[in-house]
């Protein structure tokens, strides 16, 4: 039987300190993030099998099998995150183990394949050529829309919920392909701020989507998570009212939650030291 996480008692307010103060100094920021498991879930359901066929030919068919997780915990997804040392990617178990937050971890949480083609994130942040790659985008999803602007990813879910339900061929393949790795990477894999956009290291692979199966999106989690462990301990520094989680958020949950409940003695996958 697994080991559950010890709880303890909360600390004593020390003399002199009254409970409304302690609490005021404590008091945690409002919390926002892109990321939700119920869009992506909705989408990949069982209402359309058509769309299973999609998410397969872009090497994601794992993301059909996601259940309604409900709402997302903020407050114990920002303590989590917290957790990660950006640098070493390892995580703090809270009793003096660690565990590395890589693509293995991540592949064993999602169930996407830990191999292929990266994904450059700083290099997505500067693309020379993104004008015509947004261009290209516009073109595949016919959105009807100026060439020149960003594309909401509510106008790419309603795409998705357009989508023939009785087969996807020919051109409507091809954008359903890049509709859904959008969905899937924007509200899911690595989502960024307070509402969902499409990443510019995105568009290189968009532009190919018969391609899009052969990249890495388990190291695209691992860095994203690294990003955004790194923006949450630069941004508490200076005791935010307001604070945006990004990354995969249920990935670090899976991780502490399956060391605390099934972690056996000397488990392989345990750093013990930071070293």
């Amino acid at each position: 039987m697994g080991r559950r996480a010890k709880l303890s008692s909360p600390p004593a307010v020390p003399d002199g300190a009254s409970s409304s103060t302690m609490q005021a100094a404590k008091k945690v920021p409002t919390l926002n993030t892109a990321y939700n498991a119920g869009l992506l879930h909705s989408i990949a359901g069982e209402w359309n099998p058509n769309i299973k066929g999609v998410f397969s030919r872009v090497g994601m068919e794992e993301m059909c099998k996601i259940k309604d997780m409900g709402n997302n915990n903020r407050i114990f997804s920002m303590s989590l995150l917290a957790r990660i040392d950006p640098k070493t990617m390892k995580m703090d178990m809270g009793d003096g183990d660690y565990i590395e937050v890589n693509s293995r971890e991540v592949a064993k949480c999602l169930g996407l394949n830990p191999c292929g083609r990266k994904i450059d994130i700083p290099g997505g942040a500067c693309l020379v050529d993104r004008e015509r790659l947004l261009e290209n985008l516009h073109a595949i999803l016919e959105t009807n829309m100026a060439r020149t602007c960003k594309i909401p990813v509510v106008r790419v879910k309603k795409i998705i919920q357009n989508a023939s339900k009785v087969a996807i061929v020919g051109a409507e393949k091809e954008k359903m392909m890049v509709a859904c790795t959008i969905i899937a990477a924007s509200l899911f894999l690595l989502p960024r701020g307070a509402h969902p956009k499409i990443a510019n290291e995105l568009l290189p692979m968009l532009a190919e989507p018969n391609q899009i199966s052969d990249y890495d999106f388990c190291d695209y989690v691992v860095e994203g998570l690294r990003e955004g462990a790194a923006k949450l301990r630069e941004d508490l520094l200076h005791e935010p009212a307001q604070l945006s989680l990004q990354g995969c958020l249920v990935v670090p949950q899976i991780i502490f939650c399956d060391y605390h409940e099934h972690r056996m003695e000397g488990d392989a996958r345990c750093c013990h030291s930071l070293g």
